[in-house]
């Protein structure tokens, strides 16, 4: 096999371009920029206005979603559009089920699913019996955490070998750590589960006694930019009005997200439920931020980089805030450990999920393109 195809199947949800995309995008384009199969990749998603120029990409309309739903009438569009020329993997992303739909539909293609959120919340992996009718059809299952993963495996019994973690990547600058403002940023979702009021209203006290501080609550309901906020929009919004220093931006591509923290001092990441991972906090480790967490789902296993949070509340937000803006030490401290301790790194996730993809393509593990 001298040029294997491999095909990224996007969920109808999810944008491929910089102005719209989601963690999903984000870390498909960043990993096959990075992959020894990068000329092999070809993803599929909805059309999009301004897609990745470096990534090859396919839009595709759902096919009769009326009838088939989004996530369905994806999956049979995409039959169509491969037709009686399927290629040699295909990777579904929070799908179960359209990789099950698809491993029947190509029997002789090995299907894998990356799954980023808590599979008992998902069509076709709810149960025990799902989960492990799951387990013996794919050919792979990938899970962004050792949380997510325990999720899945919960009442499986016997081995399970083509179930894995693959953790999220980050790139990140070379050379020195990044210089620092005086900024708090949020990166995320503006809804309940992500704690963004109770951090708005923490910010409110804590920049009243630190003036010369400022804060950036970045993210809206969904990514895009929007101007109809939702009610709890608009209770975040009118919280952050409390200090002139609070700004909220709405949506931003990842590039200027990416910029925010690197010129941040502190990075927070309240998130009110079991977060799988935190594509965010992620990142603002990889900017070099003291990280402030909650302390719940994946985000434990960040560990000694984080500042947990006991709560999310505002009154244990505002304490853990305080200490960072009041002890240059301490935030200092929490920044050379993100910078210096910082084993996500873009290439070793790369290699990783290359290493699985060679695996169930039956490839040598160090395979590389031949030409021709």
């Amino acid at each position: 096999m001298s040029q294997p195809r491999i095909h990224c199947l996007l969920s109808p949800k999810e944008e491929f371009s910089e102005n719209g995309a989601g963690a999903q995008t984000l870390k498909i384009v960043q990993t096959s920029r990075r992959s020894r199969f990068r000329q092999s990749i070809t993803v599929f998603g909805k059309p999009a206005a301004s897609p990745f120029p470096d990534v090859a990409f396919q839009p595709l309309t759902s096919f009769w979603p009326a009838l088939f739903g989004d996530n369905m009438g994806f999956a049979r569009a995409y039959a169509r559009a491969v037709g009686l020329s399927p290629p040699d993997m295909i990777e579904c992303f929070n799908r179960p089920p359209v990789a099950t739909w698809l491993a029947r539909r190509f029997p002789n293609v090995p299907v894998t699913l990356y799954i980023g959120n808590d599979p008992q919340t998902k069509g076709n992996a709810k149960t025990v019996a799902q989960r492990q009718a799951l387990i013996d059809r794919l050919a792979g299952i990938y899970f962004v955490s050792e949380y997510v993963y325990s999720r899945f495996m919960e009442g499986i019994r016997g081995a399970a070998p083509n179930v894995r973690v693959l953790r999220t990547g980050m790139d990140r600058a070379e050379g020195p750590a990044p210089e620092k403002d005086k900024t708090i940023v949020f990166v995320g979702r503006i809804e309940p589960i992500k704690g963004a009021l109770e951090l708005a209203e923490a910010l409110g006290k804590v920049l009243a006694r630190h003036p010369d501080w400022s804060a950036y609550l970045i993210g809206a309901r969904w990514f895009k930019v929007s101007s109809d906020l939702t009610a709890y929009e608009q209770r975040v919004k009118a919280a952050a009005e409390s200090s002139p220093n609070i700004h909220v931006t709405g949506f931003l591509p990842n590039a200027q997200v990416r910029a925010h923290l690197r010129r941040a001092a502190i990075s927070v990441v309240p998130s009110n439920w079991e977060e799988p991972f935190a594509r965010t906090a992620v990142e603002g480790l990889a900017e070099g931020c003291a990280v402030v967490a909650s302390k719940r789902g994946g985000l434990v296993e960040l560990g000694h980089r984080v500042r947990f949070l006991p709560a999310v509340t505002a009154d244990e937000i505002e304490r853990a805030l305080e200490e960072l803006v009041s002890n240059d030490a301490e935030r200092a401290r929490l920044q050379a450990v993100a910078w210096n301790d910082f084993p996500f790194t873009m290439d070793a996730f790369a290699k990783q999920w290359d290493d699985y993809r060679a695996e169930v393509m039956g490839l040598p593990a160090k395979w590389t393109r031949v030409a021709g």
